[in-house]
């Protein structure tokens, strides 16, 4: 299914290949970077939990694998740290029953663990791989980012403004993670460029799909640009249907990586995250207490003060007011922003944290709003009508 919307109109620029060539170097430079200093959080034993799991393993003899691996391959001080650090992490490196406990935090996010899982099969360490993983997303986004912006800005522009997006982003903190994080980002941004930038609608419900599979969350990503979409399409037939094939993938994604995976629930991960983390967490979580959350959520607002959180916000705040009494690329931009403020204002709610492992696609999406909102009128080359089809040429001055 295809539906030409592009929002960005393709440019020859005589610095394309030199900026191409630029932003490869710069990422590749920072991912093999990434790779050569890795961060070792814990979250990395529960991933590969879940990788054994699927061999069949329970038990002790999960627990040895996964312990007996990091004793073999990590570094001394990554091992004390991930075995000793507080007695929660001592706990679990003691009580096979306990370290089971956590996978399911973990076994919801397929893709991923599926991936580590098949490249096991391959030869490959799935300890070595997740770190892997995180250093080539981190390139891919960077580079769909690039070409996305490529689409409308010289390329030298289009380079610098990906890069340093990037980069005030924390996107190389992200790539030194054994986590999901780096990919489901690359596959959110590539659903966001399919849609948007190239207006391939299979091609932008396969990545969503993926994405949320990745890390179920990244649903609330997809939500409010969907919507978006349709309403800027005109909520036509064809619109919609386009709407109706990217939230069925979504919300399938998410039902299949939740419920089909037997995650914990949402309360679970609030209070094992913001109350403290707990050996048996479906047993010694207490009951749903949403006016606790709230109250937490009202206290962690503090945290938009934080200079990321807080320049994001006011650039999106920013690009949103511009939009609304300027020229059609302003508006574009707005509703874009909006879209994703929506998106991340929904995750806090639910999630009260602004880390920018889980910021990073909303993040990114208000660069590309930021560069849309620069563009001359001569940036959309199409325009929605009522019954949800594309214009091919229109004026720079035409009414949305």
């Amino acid at each position: 299914m295809s539906v030409e919307t592009a929002t960005f109109s393709p440019q020859s620029t005589r610095g394309r290949k030199l900026a191409s060539a630029l932003v490869l170097l710069l990422f590749l430079t920072l991912g093999l970077l990434a790779w050569v200093r890795p961060t070792w959080e814990w979250d990395l034993l529960g991933y590969l939990g879940c990788v054994e799991e699927l061999d069949g393993l329970a038990g002790e003899e999960l627990h040895e694998a996964v312990y007996g691996r990091l004793e073999v391959e990590a570094p001394t001080e990554a091992v004390n740290e991930l075995r000793s650090k507080n007695p929660y992490r001592q706990r679990l490196a003691q009580e096979p029953a306990a370290f089971e406990a956590q996978l399911p935090f973990y076994r919801g996010r397929i893709v991923y663990v599926g991936t580590l899982w098949a490249l096991s099969k391959l030869g490959a360490s799935p300890l070595g791989a997740a770190f892997a993983i995180s250093s080539l997303a981190g390139i891919a986004l960077a580079w769909i980012l690039f070409r996305w912006l490529a689409r409308s800005r010289p390329a030298p522009v289009a380079a610098a403004f990906a890069g340093l997006g990037l980069l005030a982003a924390g996107h190389f903190e992200i790539s030194t993670l054994a986590t999901p994080d780096m990919l489901a980002a690359c596959l959110a941004l590539l659903g966001a460029w399919a849609l948007l930038g190239l207006g391939r609608v299979g091609l932008a419900a396969t990545a969503f799909a993926l994405a949320v599979a990745t890390r179920a969350d990244h649903l609330l990503f997809v939500l409010p640009l969907v919507a978006w979409w349709a309403w800027r399409n005109g909520g036509g037939r064809r619109s919609l249907g386009g709407a109706a094939a990217l939230l069925g993938a979504s919300l399938g994604a998410y039902f299949l990586c939740t419920l089909g995976r037997e995650t914990h629930g949402w309360w679970t991960v609030f209070h094992h995250t913001f109350f403290g983390y707990k050996a048996f967490p479906e047993a010694e979580t207490p009951p749903v207490d949403l006016a606790e959350a709230f109250a937490h959520g009202l206290r962690s607002l503090p945290q938009f003060k934080a200079w990321r959180p807080l320049a994001f916000t006011l650039l999106g705040l920013g690009l949103v007011a511009s939009g609304l009494r300027r020229s059609r690329p302003r508006r574009e931009s707005a509703g874009l922003a909006a879209a994703a403020l929506a998106g991340a204002l929904a995750h806090f709610a639910l999630l009260p944290v602004l880390w920018p492992r889980l910021m990073l696609p909303y993040w990114s999406l208000l660069v590309v709003a930021l560069a849309l909102a620069l563009d001359g009128p001569a940036a959309a080359n199409t325009e929605p009508k009522e019954n949800g089809r594309t214009g091919s040429h229109p004026r720079p001055d035409s009414p949305r």
